[in-house]
């Protein structure tokens, strides 16, 4: 019923509209954001930095910069860690672990030559794609044409899935409920060129793509957000001309329930089966 501001960024600094959203470490105590100056183009960003927010006091840390094509995510035990892609546009995703001092240690460096995280389509536009698979140590990372289970404790990729059939460019978003799946995977599919979006339902252990289904929407770097629970898999998109909704895709054959309210984009939060947004 009460909203209070616990911190405020520099003047000079602005959350990164296009990466990830920040995210809550040390017990939620604390938060771990990607920022960009105030003053430069939006997305892709050219120049990133790491921030440390204090929740119980507002101090705000700030760190080193990072590569302007880049996501944060938690994994097991609440760590924080960073998905960037190295050498410019052509260049391979790297994996680093965030330990408190912002300092990103190096954890595995992804395989293939990323050739489409580029800005100006639907096909090429950059993405970080994440799927954590929860009470584990691993977590699916799209790479190229392929997604690779990544351990976020030794490093190592455990397995490389090619891509659904039929997608294009990258694959936008991932995102598991639990363990045993399904793992849900958003991309460009046959329509095109700004309808193309696409929603997949994949079983983690046979790769095997259960259901799938076409949401007519963007797939626009940093415009969308997706999200799994045990009822299925919400889907917040859109921006520009194209409206923004958000969406609720059954855990059995992607079944679409639109939400009631209208939803500006934003990123999604959820918490075993329930979902964050605002209206």
């Amino acid at each position: 019923h009460n909203l209070a501001a616990l911190a405020r960024l520099p003047k000079s600094l602005v959350f990164d509209e296009c990466a990830a959203p920040p995210v809550l470490t040390d017990n939620r105590r604390e938060v771990v954001a990607l920022v960009e100056p105030s003053n430069q183009p939006n997305c892709p960003p050219p120049v990133l930095a790491l921030v440390r927010v204090e929740l119980s006091n507002g101090r705000v840390v700030l760190g080193p910069r990072v590569a302007g094509v880049a996501g944060l995510f938690t994994g097991p035990g609440g760590h924080v860690f960073l998905v960037n892609l190295s050498g410019g546009a052509l260049g391979h995703f790297e994996v680093w672990r965030i330990p408190s001092d912002l300092r990103p240690v190096p954890l595995v460096r992804l395989p293939f030559t990323e050739a489409t995280a580029v800005s100006g389509s639907p096909y090429t536009d950059p993405s970080i794609a994440v799927g954590v698979v929860p009470d584990g140590d691993d977590a699916w990372i799209a790479d190229e044409r392929f997604v690779e289970l990544v351990n976020l404790t030794t490093g190592a990729l455990t397995a490389t899935r090619p891509a659904p059939s039929n997608s294009r460019g990258n694959i936008t978003a991932l995102a598991m409920a639990s363990e045993r799946g399904p793992l849900y995977a958003t991309f460009c599919g046959r329509v095109v060129p700004f309808g193309c979006g696409e929603i997949a339902e994949i079983d983690p252990s046979s790769w095997k793509v259960v259901s799938r289904r076409w949401y007519g929407g963007p797939t626009w770097y940093g415009r969308y957000s997706l999200v799994a629970t045990p009822a299925g898999a919400w889907l917040s998109a859109g921006f520009g001309g194209n409206g923004a909704w958000a969406k609720l895709y059954s855990a059995t054959g992607l079944r679409p329930a639109s939400v009631t309210a209208p939803i500006g984009w934003l990123a999604l939060l959820t918490s075993g089966d329930v979902v964050w947004a605002s209206q």
